[in-house]
């Protein structure tokens, strides 16, 4: 399954609750903390005027411009629920661009956790701080394993650019 971020009412973005909806739509459920720092989707020109994180030129060239994110700084993390298990999430961290002052992104980390809440798997990235423009990077949970939910953590510092690790794909196999 692929995670279509490409929802209507972009440019601007979602409100949380047409988020909310979306992901129930794709058969999972989504919470966030603490409250006041919500998953956004929206088109990634709308972050910092597109000079922060960007989406993949291939998906680009397809019509996809955009990114998943959490609003409002340090700590935060947001909490996918899968209707039904998965053997395996993919995930990319968006590409990341070098404006004139740089780009940086805070260090983050997503934990894959079993129905019982025991930990499956875990991937991470250290803070970005870039001159120049910095790649998108593919990351995956499993396969093998049952994953119930899958949990994003991020803590800009009150420095970085982003909350938490911003995203221009997903996707899992049952």
């Amino acid at each position: 399954n692929v995670f279509n971020t490409n929802a209507q009412g972009l440019p601007h973005g979602l409100s949380a609750a047409q988020v909310v909806s979306l992901f129930a739509a794709a058969g999972m459920t989504i919470s966030w903390s603490p409250a006041a720092s919500p998953v956004e989707i929206i088109d990634y020109r709308m972050d910092y005027g597109g000079q922060a994180a960007q989406v993949d030129p291939e998906l680009t060239s397809l019509g996809l411009r955009n990114i998943v994110k959490q609003a409002n700084g340090n700590p935060v993390s947001y909490t996918l629920t899968f209707a039904h298990p998965v053997s395996r999430f993919q995930f990319r961290r968006a590409p990341l661009h070098a404006g004139p002052s740089g780009v940086t992104n805070p260090p983050w980390n997503a934990v894959a956790r079993a129905q019982d809440g025991s930990t499956l798997a875990t991937v991470s990235e250290d803070e970005i701080r870039s001159y120049v423009d910095v790649p998108g990077h593919s990351f995956a949970l499993g396969p093998g394993t049952r994953i119930a939910s899958v949990t994003f953590s991020g803590d800009d510092h009150k420095f970085d650019g982003q909350s938490n690790v911003v995203i221009d794909g997903m996707a899992w196999c049952p």
